[in-house]
């Protein structure tokens, strides 16, 4: 589980908008200003090139999708997932899904939103020169044409059963008529990337590097109007700092308190609302798997089976989460989030800690502790 915090004035509405979870329509009428204290900064606030978390959260709120994963998180053909961009889909065959895209939907520039627009997405997602995080997410999409003005069709290069998913969750579709010009090495670096214009709920407002990003509701939004008027992120290096504006009241809300300790400050502040939810997010230690001489190579330590499995036994995972999380957290069964079905599967098999085993089997591969 992960901690978010709230003040008194801050709605359920409210949380969905700051953690970007938020999947159906806010009735509202203007209804204020959300702060929300974070501990780093964004990179770039076009989805394409963004790595970092905060980039995402603030691009998530200024670009769409085609569709979006619905509630239910179901990755596996169609079922649930929420229109965006696409009015409506239909899958042709076993390699094509043909997507209608919604007449009503606009760049905020006035400009419409067109299939050219995600032909052109994808040919930036996928070109090496463009340099995307998320290239390796497509590799099994062989094309994407635009049939008309409204209809943009995905051919992929097999059968499989994330085809959708794949399709439509990673990518943001960006605007053609706006960034075409630009070279596809150079969008990265491009001042778009800092005064970015979108087809989503918000507007970009400014963003002062180390200090905030400020987003407006667009009012004209086609699939309604935002529930807050304004979305602002307080950049606050360091979480003992973020932690005494939220409890002073200066900020609304900070989505990772950061640890037990952060936890027990906010819960002492009669004004805030702690609140307890399934994160996406789960902490790892990562081995190097690269050859440390040569890292085209694999690390050969690694690649025997026993070794890593000593090496599971041998590292207290539950302690470790106490101390780290306190009550709030939970072994991870694999790496992969608690909100996945696999993720809750305690039926999995599972490598306890059990520092004699560990000891037996390091013993037999001949590793010795002489120190």
């Amino acid at each position: 589980m992960r901690r978010a915090a709230v003040g008194s004035l801050v709605t359920a509405l409210t949380l969905c908008v700051g953690v970007a979870a938020c999947r159906e329509s806010v009735k509202c009428e203007n209804c204020g200003t959300l702060v929300t204290v974070v501990t780093t900064d964004a990179d770039v606030l076009v989805p394409a090139f963004t790595q970092t978390s905060m980039g995402t959260q603030v691009s998530d709120l200024l670009f769409l999708k085609l569709a979006d994963l619905g509630l239910g998180l179901n990755t596996l053909g169609d079922s649930g997932f929420v229109p965006r961009l696409a009015r409506t889909w239909k899958f042709e065959d076993s390699l094509t899904i043909a997507f209608e895209l919604d007449s009503r939907s606009r760049w905020q520039d006035g400009a419409p939103v067109t299939a050219s627009d995600v032909t052109f997405t994808f040919d930036v997602y996928q070109d090496p020169k463009s340099a995307s995080p998320s290239r390796p997410l497509l590799t099994e999409i062989a094309s994407v044409t635009a049939r008309d003005d409204s209809t943009a069709v995905f051919r992929f290069k097999h059968h499989y059963a994330e085809q959708f998913y794949d399709a439509t969750h990673h990518m943001r579709i960006l605007p053609r008529h706006l960034l075409d010009s630009i070279p596809h090495q150079r969008l990265a670096a491009h001042p778009f990337n800092r005064q970015p214009i979108g087809s989503g709920p918000y507007r970009f407002v400014s963003w002062k590097a180390g200090e905030s990003i400020e987003l407006a509701s667009d009012t004209t939004f086609f699939l309604g109007r935002p529930g807050l008027a304004r979305l602002i992120w307080r950049i606050t290096p360091g979480y003992p700092t973020a932690i005494s504006q939220l409890v002073s009241g200066e900020a609304d809300f900070m989505e990772y308190l950061g640890g037990p300790e952060n936890v027990a400050r906010v819960a002492s502040a009669p004004q805030m609302r702690i609140i307890k939810y399934t994160s996406p997010a789960y902490f790892y230690l990562g081995l190097n798997l690269r050859d440390p001489t040569r890292v085209s190579r694999p690390n050969p330590l690694f690649q025997d089976r026993e070794l890593r499995r000593a090496l599971s036994h041998a590292v207290d995972r539950r302690t470790i989460v106490d101390a780290v999380l306190g009550e709030y957290g939970t072994v991870a069964l694999g790496p992969t989030s608690r909100m996945t079905a696999i993720g809750r599967d305690t039926t999995l098999p599972q490598i306890g800690y059990d520092t004699v085993a560990a000891r037996d089997m390091l013993d037999q591969l001949g590793w010795k502790d002489r120190d």
